[in-house]
This record gives structure tokens, C-alpha cells and sequence, in this order.
């Protein structure tokens, strides 16, 4: 069930970035943005399933990397661990945009544009990447320092 339920959330968060895409496409600059929020929280989420067997009921997307990072370390995962804070780091106003997008893009007007969803797309495109390679380390056996 865990498994099903793993591929379940990467499944849905890919399609939310198909969709936000196309959203973009139609000039719905904010409701993508929701997409891409809600696409990110799901591919971070998946990982939490896959290794520590729940979903953490948090939405702020760098409090969540927060955890995850913490979790890592705590593994002795530092050096992955410290990837996910230097990534949260990097991408703070591309996190923070998508934090804001989760109220902002359902109930009020968040005035995002092609170009601020273009830049949360590729965001998103590195925390895919980012969580992928954490789940590679972590299948290796997270060799570490």
C-alpha cells in the first residue's frame, strides 16, 4: 500500500505540473502557480511517505524541506541533508512565491505573471530533481562524508 500510495502523490504532482503549464499557456498565472505549489508539496511529501511511512499534515513547502533535511541528518545523511538546506536557500524567493501562491492564488489576487510562474516552474523542475536524487542516495545506502 505504501508503494501504491508513493507513486499515487508523484503521479498527481507531475500531472499538477502538466497542468499548471497549461494554465500558464492560457494566461492563468495565478491558479498555475497554485498548481505549482500544490505539485511540489505533493513530490516533497512522496519521499516522506517512501521513507518515514506518513504525510506530514504541513504546508509551508520550506518548513517541510526544513523537516526533511533535519531527518536526513539525523540519518547520517548530512551530505544530502545539506543539499535540501542549501536548495531551500537558493530558491527562498521562488519557495516563498509558491508559499504566498497557496492562499493568494484561491482567494485573492496574487498578480503572478508569466514570468513569476516560469521561474516556480523551473523551481519545481529542480525539487523534482532534488528529491529524485535524495531517493537514489537513500536506495545506495546514503554514503555519507
Amino acid at each position: 500500500m505504501s508503494g501504491e500510495l508513493v507513486e499515487a502523490l508523484i503521479r498527481r504532482a507531475l500531472t499538477l505540473r502538466r497542468l499548471a503549464k497549461q494554465l500558464g499557456n492560457e494566461g492563468e498565472y495565478d491558479l498555475a502557480m497554485v498548481m505549482v505549489e500544490q505539485a511540489a508539496q505533493l513530490y516533497i511529501k512522496s519521499l516522506f511517505q517512501e521513507i518515514a511511512g506518513y504525510i506530514p499534515k504541513i504546508h509551508n513547502l520550506r518548513r517541510i524541506l526544513s523537516i526533511l533535511a533535519g531527518r536526513l541528518e539525523e540519518a547520517g545523511c548530512t551530505e544530502i541533508g545539506v543539499k535540501v538546506r542549501e536548495f531551500v536557500v537558493d530558491r527562498r524567493l521562488e519557495l516563498s512565491m509558491m508559499e504566498d501562491a497557496y492562499v493568494m492564488g484561491r482567494y485573492g489576487i496574487g498578480g503572478y505573471t508569466a514570468e513569476t510562474l516560469n521561474k516556480a516552474l523551473e523551481a519545481l523542475d529542480e525539487l523534482i530533481s532534488l528529491i529524485e536524487g535524495v531517493r537514489d542516495e537513500l536506495r545506495r545506502g546514503c554514503t555519507n562524508d
